[in-house]
């Protein structure tokens, strides 16, 4: 839960989709991340909020990276915000969310995992997600820093012919199926389902360096 800066409004945030029964690791339903206001008045349903979307995929630095839709408000009269999770076109077990997410900022930050098809394994694979909280858009400013740099305006994907440019949304730390993240100072950091633990830079807005100054004028 989180209240909006500029209008105080609160708002609920949450995924789909459960791993906690040999059959879980096989499901391939449709699962959802959602963001809803919560005015203390009951939604119809999905037909009250707006459908964003997951809409580009590549690799930096050795890692998967997805990008959400452009950044833009919701229409005054939305109720919040769901994104469709993937559904693999081989079979394969869908993406879910089955840990807490945190905010960073303005900044919603959850871990989504999606199993491996042998119910033997623990591997499969995930990622780290940031998408801004109150539109389900990309974030206005690039948050994760996938290779490294001390840079974030490079961490993009799309522009050129592929159209307007967003932040990297999502990062495979390649650590198999990552645990809810916790942010270390410049760091998010996750453990993962091997055993494994990864981390990604991030642009943190709490961290902003001097807060006050005071002058001591010794005798």
């Amino acid at each position: 839960m989180a209240f909006e800066p500029k209008t105080y409004q609160r708002w609920v945030f949450f995924g789909t989709g459960k791993y906690l029964e040999e059959s879980d690791k096989l499901s391939t339903s449709q699962q959802r991340w959602y963001g809803v206001k919560d005015t203390g008045v009951k939604i119809s349903g999905d037909a009250d909020l707006t459908a964003r979307q997951i809409q580009l995929h590549g690799t930096i630095d050795g890692h998967a990276v997805r990008a959400f839709e452009p950044y833009h408000r919701l229409d005054a009269t939305s109720r919040g915000w769901f994104v469709n999770l993937e559904v693999p076109a081989d079979g394969t077990p869908s993406e879910r969310m089955v840990s807490d997410p945190l905010m960073v900022g303005r900044v919603l930050v959850a871990a989504s995992i999606l199993p491996s098809s042998d119910p033997c394994m623990s591997g499969g694979t995930g990622y780290l997600n940031a998408i801004d909280a109150f539109s389900g858009t990309s974030v206005q400013s690039s948050f994760f820093d996938v290779d490294g740099d001390g840079q974030f305006d490079d961490d993009v994907l799309g522009g050129g012919d592929n159209g307007t440019s967003r932040p990297v949304g999502s990062v495979n730390l390649n650590i198999a199926m990552p645990t809810s993240p916790t942010v270390v100072e410049n760091l998010l950091v996750a453990g993962g389902s091997l055993g494994t633990a990864g981390a990604v830079g991030i642009n943190n807005p709490l961290i902003k360096g001097r807060i006050s100054w005071r002058e001591i004028v010794g005798d």
